[in-house]
């Protein structure tokens, strides 16, 4: 499946990217967000890139946004599907509170989740308090998509197929009795 990522670079917050399923609506979204973000449309310069199906520059400074073309494999896809509602709720809690506190969030729920899973095994906490802190991870695991899809989902595939050989290397080794 073909997928189109915008990455804007703006030189007071981190690169971002949002992906889209469609070029059009992602030059669309591209166009839009550069329009929105530049201070003096006279800065506004679209102009063809090698490699990226669209480019365009936003400010004096080099604040830019392009879009890329990647495939990528949806049969590996794990997990509960995400529903158009919580994408939204996740690029709205990046935009809010910014990439970089939400890395920091996501470090803070893992640390709970380590927590809970030891004190699960010590059957100090529920399972339903486990799988909250699961939930929290998971959340915060939707936002760092929105901006890192393409990336995680690249060596997520690479992960798996590690995954793969080491099961079948396992499964050729026999077992001590």
């Amino acid at each position: 499946m073909k997928i189109y990522s915008v990455i804007w670079q703006d030189r007071h917050s981190d690169t971002t990217s949002k992906p889209f399923l469609d070029l059009d609506e992602a030059i669309m979204f591209a166009r839009s967000a550069a329009k929105a973000l530049v201070m003096d449309p006279k800065f506004y310069i679209e102009r063809p890139i090698d490699g990226w199906l669209f480019y365009a520059e936003y400010s004096c400074e080099g604040d830019c946004i392009w879009i890329t073309e990647d495939e990528i494999d949806v049969a590996v896809g794990v997990g509960p599907a995400t529903t158009q509602c919580e994408r939204d709720l996740y690029q709205e809690a990046m935009w809010l509170w910014g990439p970089s506190n939400q890395r920091e969030m996501l470090a803070e729920e893992c640390c709970e989740l380590a927590v809970a899973v030891n004190h699960f095994k010590r059957e100090r906490i529920s399972l339903e308090t486990l799988c909250e802190e699961i939930a929290d991870v998971e959340i915060m695991i939707g936002q760092m998509r929105v901006n890192y899809a393409t990336f995680i989902d690249r060596v997520k595939l690479n992960k798996l197929k590690r995954l793969e050989n080491r099961i079948n290397q396992s499964k050729s080794i026999p077992k001590i009795k």
